[in-house]
This record gives C-alpha cells, structure tokens and sequence, in this order.
C-alpha cells in the first residue's frame, strides 16, 4: 500500500529517505510456486503495488512460460498501480492481467502520486 509505504518501489519514497517498501516472499520462493502451479495449469495471481514488486512477478511469469509453453495460463498481477511502459509490454507479451487497484487516498489521484518519488509518477495507473 502506498500510503502506508508497504508498496515495493525501484525508487525510495520521498518521504523516508531509503526507504523502498517491504518484501513478502523472498524471489527464489516465488519462483518455485510459479513453476509448480504453471506446469499443473493453474494460474498465480501475486499482489504488486510497486514496480519493484511487480516486475520480479512478471520475470518468474515470464520464466514459467518459457519453460512449460504448452501450458496457456494467464497470470496476474493484483492490484498493480505503479507500472513503468517496458513492464506493462513484457506483461502483455505473456498474456499477464493487470488488475488495476483504484485510489485509495482520501485526496484523490493527486495525493496518491505525490506519495511516489518523481519519476515514477507518470507510470500511476489508478
């Protein structure tokens, strides 16, 4: 969550200098999961904030795909918001849904992006 600075960032949040949000699932761990449930057919769906969360989701989705392409699974992210171009084109190259979370923030869409360090502003999707 962004307000709460749980959302994993690339970048830190303004605010608290080095700051950079907290991680649930270590990388190797998350790999694993993916690579059972996409050779079993199942789908994986990784809540991710930030960018810094998202984009290893969609690496371990890419990786599962590659290795297992016989097995069509859409993968998801769950309540993606911060999202730069390149990793919405590599979640699209494998059919990954962007369950897009809306704003939380009392103060609208306005507050929510001054949580964010400046150059990933632009990369809100609420």
């Amino acid at each position: 969550m962004l307000e709460a600075g749980s959302a994993q960032l690339s970048l830190g949040y303004p605010d608290r200098p080095g700051h950079r949000g907290i991680p649930v699932m270590p990388a190797g761990e998350f790999d694993e999961l993916v690579d059972r449930a996409h050779r079993s057919g199942r789908a994986v769906a990784a809540h991710g904030i930030g960018d810094a969360a998202v984009a290893p989701a969609v690496a371990a989705y890419e990786r599962a795909h590659r290795r297992w392409p016989a097995r069509p699974v859409r993968h998801r992210i769950e309540h993606l918001e911060v999202c730069p171009p390149e990793l919405l084109r590599r979640m699209h190259a494998f059919d990954v849904i962007a369950s897009i979370q809306t704003v939380f923030s009392a103060g609208g869409i306005e507050s929510t992006r001054a949580l964010l360090p400046a150059p990933l502003r632009p990369h809100l999707h609420t």
